[in-house]
């Protein structure tokens, strides 16, 4: 009986773990792809090379939407660190890109970024800013 009940505890935690282990292993390179192509996007928009950025964020656009999808079945690895930092990246870049264009700003719905992610996005957004206003005086 014990160990009936045993066995029965391992097998739910060795899925739970397999649930967990495929989300984060099919996450991180998406991870790593996004906060790349967002860094990218940032570099072009300030070279002034609008046409690049925007395909890095519409790049983006699709990778977030996979890394959404990759997380579905894993609430844990929805409020990962790791995840937190690719979707501030891309909020950042969109932000930047917005403001840098004169264009309007994307929302955290719009973007399909948690709004905590979405405001540290804003945050460094200034930083860049900042950055941009310094090259434009030189």
């Amino acid at each position: 009986m014990i160990k009936s009940q045993l066995d029965e505890i391992t097998a739910s935690a060795h899925e739970y773990f397999s649930v967990q282990n495929r989300a984060r292993e099919r996450a991180l390179p998406l991870c790593r792809q996004m906060i790349q192509n967002s860094g990218t996007a940032i570099r072009a928009a300030h070279r002034q090379d609008p046409e690049a950025a925007q395909r890095l964020l519409d790049a983006n656009r699709a990778v977030n939407k996979e890394l959404l999808d990759a997380v579905a079945d894993s609430d844990e690895m929805r409020q990962a660190g790791f995840m937190h930092d690719a979707q501030k990246e891309y909020a950042e870049a969109c932000i930047t890109f917005a403001l840098i264009q004169g264009t309007a700003v994307p929302t955290a719905e719009e973007l399909v970024v948690p709004m905590p992610a979405y405001l540290n996005g804003l945050g460094e957004a200034v930083g860049e800013l900042r950055r941009y206003v310094l090259d434009s005086l030189r």
